[in-house]
């Protein structure tokens, strides 16, 4: 693809083969509307010396007859140099082959070994702004025996040179590589570098048809309007290639397709070398649909280019001169930075209203983010309409592009107007015209204009067709509703179209005449609808989004047992509780962990939910099992959780545990207490047992050694004597004196206890062995002695002194005993041990022991 600036745009000739009435002019490789600067001599002095080899196809050299002398050879340029004229030595070679493809290489003396030196001599590159010729007569003539041909040459220039380059016409798309070209500023180069593109050559040879006519091109609208109901007319354009004039030549239109025709007519006479305009018979083409127009000649000595073709469409509303059919990527024309308007000059065979135009984008990435418009001129150049701007996007480029007029134009039949694109400047060089490259182009149709409108200049250069159509209105409409206008994401919406519609075709590339639909984003959906005769309606309908409520609860997580909680909905514009509830906020009272949700409504009517659990706590902990205690003993209550509490026990206490000591039956309650000042109360009962009143009782207290005593308890149930003994009566038999103490444990029913104690004075005893009382004939008795001791002095006489004495060695009694029989009261004195001595006069007769209860 090229990218074109217009500025002066100059003609050049639209057709391969060039005849006179003696000498044939054969251009190939044709140009695909590119240009190249480097392939060719340029003027330049960078360019001083320029070397090149190139191959020409069969296939592009089907005008020239296999045998032909050629005689000529050159260039065709679209702009020569500036300032001067150039002059160079130049010589020229030719070799005939059979090669498909450029196998000469890249160095020159290797490339031209083999072929025939034709021209040596000076070259002008001619000062020119425009389109123009080079034609150099050669100085050995060369026959062509009808296969391809290598070209190459040398050019060696000292001046002076031009500002600018020199323009060729070339081609660049036929051969990868197929040409191998250098220059310098200082010798001549001995290396080449390959390259797709070749110079559109000229050969030049003796013309020795007596019989060859072209079709050369046809004229004929692209796209034509049902709605005009107006007779067309198809016109040819035919060459007499002969070298003598012709007459009676036959030329044949036929179309087929969705309006098939038929005519012929003749042309009397046809100079040899010149061009005639055939008119058809007009006709009217009714029915919707594509055609082929195809105009041909009778069968002559080059049959090669003895037809053309031509697409042609019937719509309802489209008119344009370009093919109805094709690739608009050939080339990329536009103003570079610069601003302006490209034009199609067309007459309306019919009044009608225009209300938009199409244009074809071209594929040139540079005009991404271009501003273009359309434009409506008379052919003064005046501004009548403008259509709304586009912005170019990645998307748009290489397709046709939709613009609407801001008010309606009425256009009137049989007079010649402008449809154009306007390009406004950019801040890089952009090219947003396509073209859809042609061999023949309808002459003077396009021109240029400043971006005001103003004078129109000429486009003479075959850029090929450019995409501008005009569409005008039509009667026909189609019109799009939907269900619903805001939908719910997840839902599907039904969008119908009605109307006298024959073909749907929707955005999303549904062909029905309803489509149902579930986007996720809004979305307008577009239907162009066609009816029966072809006339196209577009509508539109916008679906916009309501995303699903996102629906919230708030409030606590928690809430104590027994305490009341409030939930609030959010999100939405309704509710619906699980409860039953409608709305917004709920106040409820669980017992136990409870699990509440709720569904939201929208305005749009679009449905979310959400669910909450709310944990219903109760501090979890235990106290000690209902238990008793004796009174006067105390006993310790404990709360045990799994988390962490504060307790507080009904005596006050403030810790986990306490030690309580109750006289009666007591019922002592703990409350837990958690983080989220939740509370729990657990009670426990205290049984107050009494303690059983223990007793130790024996016969006396007083008992010697070796002597057994029973010892009795009584107040309990069960007894445990610090003997080991068990049991309300035991008896001990001390084995050594001294005072014993003897305690016994008693336990009664209810597992209370208390002791006793009771001690036992032991004591040798030895004066109250009988046997040694009998021989001091002293008689005591009773012993052991609660009230009176009698004490009997047997065969004693006189007065004897009696002294008693306490365990201690107290004296706590004496007197003077007269008598053989004395009665002692001992009932006042404490329990215990005593000693009796008796004395007579100075000499201690007697002394014992007796045991006071």
């Amino acid at each position: 693809m090229k990218k074109i600036t217009l500025s002066v745009l100059l003609v050049i000739s639209t057709i391969s083969t060039y005849f006179s009435q003696a000498n044939l002019i054969i251009q190939a490789p044709l140009s695909n509307n590119s240009t190249t600067q480097q392939r060719a001599p340029n003027g330049l002095a960078s360019s001083a010396y320029m070397r090149a080899c190139a191959l020409v196809l069969q296939s592009e050299l089907s005008g020239l007859q296999n045998g032909s002398t050629l005689n000529s050879f050159g260039f065709t340029l679209t702009t020569g140099t500036s300032g001067v004229p150039v002059a160079g030595n130049f010589t020229v070679y030719l070799q005939n082959t059979a090669d498909l493809t450029y196998l000469k290489g890249t160095n020159f003396a290797t490339a031209i070994t083999g072929m025939t030196s034709v021209f040596a001599n000076v070259m002008t590159i001619p000062l020119s702004a425009g389109t123009t010729s080079i034609l150099l007569t050669l100085s050995t003539p060369f026959v062509y025996t009808g296969g391809g041909l290598y070209v190459a040459y040398d050019w060696i220039s000292t001046g002076p040179f031009s500002a600018t380059p020199a323009t060729y016409l070339s081609e660049n798309a036929a051969l990868i590589p197929g040409c191998a070209s250098a220059a310098s500023a200082a010798s001549s180069p001995t290396l080449l570098t390959t390259t797709n593109f070749r110079p559109s050559f000229l050969f030049g040879t003796v013309n020795t048809y007596t019989n060859e006519i072209q079709v050369t091109g046809i004229d004929a609208n692209g796209k034509v309007s049902v709605l005009y109901n107006a007779a067309q007319n198809i016109k040819a354009t035919i060459y007499n290639s002969s070298n003598i004039p012709k007459s009676n030549i036959t030329v044949t239109l036929n179309a087929v397709g969705a309006n098939p025709v038929s005519n012929v007519q003749s042309i009397a006479v046809l100079a040899a070398g010149a061009f005639t305009t055939v008119t058809f018979a007009p006709f009217t083409a009714t029915n919707v649909g594509l055609s082929t127009l195809s105009v041909s000649v009778a069968a002559d000595e080059n049959n090669n280019n003895n037809s053309y073709t031509y697409a042609q469409k019937v719509t309802c509303n489209e008119f344009a001169k370009n093919p109805a059919i094709g690739n608009y990527t050939a080339n990329a024309v536009g103003f570079g930075v610069g601003s302006g308007i490209l034009g199609n000059t067309f007459i309306n065979p019919a009044n009608a209203t225009l209300v938009g135009m199409n244009f074809a984008v071209s594929t040139n990435t540079a005009s991404v983010g271009g501003q273009i418009y359309g434009v409506l001129m008379n052919p003064a150049g005046a501004i009548l309409a403008v259509t709304n701007t586009v912005i170019i996007t990645p998307a748009m480029l290489g397709t046709f592009q939709e613009f609407t007029f801001f008010s309606q134009q009425t256009l009137f039949a049989s007079t010649p107007y402008i449809l154009g694109m306007a390009q406004m400047t950019g801040t890089v060089a952009y090219y947003p015209a396509g073209t859809m490259s042609s061999n023949y182009v309808t002459p003077m149709i396009y021109s240029s204009a400043s971006i005001l409108g103003g004078a129109l200049t000429p486009i003479t250069q075959n850029f090929g067709y450019f995409g501008l159509e005009a569409v005008f209105s039509h009667s026909f409409n189609v019109l799009v509703s939907g269900t619903p206008t805001v939908l719910c994401i997840g839902n599907t919406a039904s969008i119908v179209a009605t109307g006298p519609v024959t073909n749907y075709t929707w955005s999303n590339g549904a062909n029905t005449s309803s489509i149902t639909v579930s986007p996720t984003l809004a979305t307008s959906y577009s239907v162009v609808a066609t009816n029966s005769i072809g006339c196209v309606s577009k509508g539109s309908f916008n679906l916009y989004i309501s995303p699903l409520p996102n629906v919230t609860i708030s409030g606590s997580p928690s809430v104590c047992a027994g305490s009341t909680l409030a939930l609030y909905a959010g999100g939405a514009t309704t509710y619906s509780w699980s409860t039953g509830a409608l709305t917004a906020s709920i106040v409820e009272t669980p017992t136990a962990t409870t699990s509440y949700s709720v569904i939201g409504t929208t305005l749009y009517g679009c449905v979310g939910s959400t669910v909450v659990s709310i944990n219903v706590e109760t501090p979890n902990y235990s106290v000690s099992s209902n238990t008793s205690v004796c009174i006067g003993n105390s006993v310790t209550l404990t709360a045990t959780g799994l988390g962490t509490y504060n307790y507080i026990w009904s005596n006050g206490s403030p810790f986990s545990s306490t030690a309580v000591s109750p006289s009666v039956t007591t019922i002592y309650s703990v409350t837990a207490t958690d983080q989220n000042a939740c509370t729990n109360t657990q009670t426990v009962s205290v049984t107050a047992n009494p303690t059983p009143t223990v007793t130790a009782t024996a016969p006396t207290t007083v008992i010697c050694k070796n002597d057994a005593l029973s010892l009795t308890a009584s107040g309990a149930s069960t007894y445990v004597w610090n003997t080991s003994a068990t049991g309300s009566l035991v008896v001990i038999t001390p084995t050594a004196n001294g005072t014993w103490e003897y305690t016994v444990t008693g336990t009664s029913s209810n597992g209370c206890s208390s002791t006793a104690s009771i001690s036992v004075k032991v004591s040798a005893c030895l004066a109250l062995n009988e046997a040694a009382l009998s021989d001091l004939q002293v008689q005591i008795f009773p012993n052991p002695v609660e009230s009176y001791l009698h004490l009997n002095l047997n065969n004693l006489t006189g007065n004897v002194d009696f002294e008693l004495y306490d365990v201690l060695g107290k004296l706590v009694c004496k007197k003077t005993l007269q008598d053989q029989n004395n009665t002692i009261p001992v009932y006042e004195l404490p329990l215990g041990i005593y000693t009796i001595k008796l004395q007579h006069g100075s000499e201690l007769i007697y002394t014992n022991k007796f045991i006071k209860n």
